[in-house]
């Protein structure tokens, strides 16, 4: 019913909107991921470590995380441990491949070498065999930590 109201002309222009929205989005979405990346920059060199800390833990996944830990472990070591808490269950959340699960435990090792990272990777693996003992790759990744 709505392809016999809308002209071809009308539905091309649509699209063209479309793009054109989806393009400005992008360019938005890119001036906000650099101004963020600019912040980090000037709040590390600045040593405003309340503030790297804070835009650290809004941003999504671990890269950023992995940036700045050096500088911001000695003096946030509980906010840092509970960030790569939340970051790898919400993955972990989602199936994945194999080497998405070997990244996985890359990551609880390096967690463990962290100021009470033993006892959290201990917590996480036994909820993850847990709630995930189907995922057979999963497990036997995990065999491997």
């Amino acid at each position: 019913m709505i392809g016999s109201v809308l002209s071809p002309c009308r539905t091309l222009s649509w699209h063209r909107f479309a793009r054109s929205l989806g393009e400005k989005i992008n360019v938005v979405y890119y001036i906000f991921i650099r101004e963020k990346y600019v912040l980090n920059r000037l709040y590390s060199e600045e040593k405003l470590l309340d503030r790297l800390l804070e835009n650290v833990l809004s941003s999504p996944g671990l890269f950023t995380l992995l940036k700045y830990e050096a500088e911001l472990l000695p003096v946030y070591p509980r906010q840092i441990l509970d960030e790569y808490v939340r970051e790898i269950n919400a993955e972990a959340k989602n199936a994945a491949t194999r080497d998405t699960y070997q990244a996985w435990v890359k990551t609880l090792r390096h967690m463990r070498s962290l100021p009470g990272g033993k006892e959290a990777v201990r917590q996480i693996v036994a909820e993850w065999r847990d709630v995930y003992r189907r995922r057979k790759a999963m497990m036997e990744e995990l065999n491997k930590l």
